[in-house]
């Protein structure tokens, strides 16, 4: 288990990475698996077995990265000098911190810092081999992609 908080300095303030729900994980790893990653598997099948898949888009609209966003945002706080760890951004699209709302470099550190935080635990290790071993059927279907 993922510490449940993990605090990192970005941009001179100290902040505090909290965790993701499980269903609010889930539906980020599923978009990077089903939307992101897809062009860079085809051709790592292409290249090792010459299999080919269908093509399809592996780009995001605009409305799903900012939804990706918000979640990874929605779970860092930033330490105050009293002390306390005030919210950044509440979902769906307000900014508890006025000050970070046009900081870019900023927001992006603490997005990919919030996304490695909540979602490394499934890249790690085995956690996508326990999912597919979990399901009947489903490791068929990644053995079932053969070269052509």
């Amino acid at each position: 288990m993922p510490e449940k908080t993990i605090d990192v300095d970005v941009a001179g303030s100290r902040y505090q990475i909290g965790q993701m729900t499980a269903q609010d994980a889930s539906w980020v790893v599923t978009l990077a698996l089903t939307k992101m990653m897809p062009s860079g598997i085809e051709k790592a099948l292409a290249s090792k077995a010459g299999a080919v898949l269908p093509k399809r888009s592996s780009s995001i609209t605009e409305e799903e990265f900012n939804n990706i966003q918000n979640h990874a945002l929605a779970v860092v706080r930033r330490y105050e000098t009293s002390g306390a760890a005030l919210p950044v951004f509440v979902k769906p699209n307000r900014w508890a911190v006025k000050d970070l709302e046009y900081d870019v470099v900023a927001v992006i550190a603490l997005t990919v810092n919030s996304l490695v935080h909540n979602l490394s635990p499934f890249f790690k290790g085995d956690g996508l081999l326990q999912i597919i071993d979990s399901v009947p059927g489903l490791a068929g279907l990644f053995s079932s992609i053969t070269p052509q």
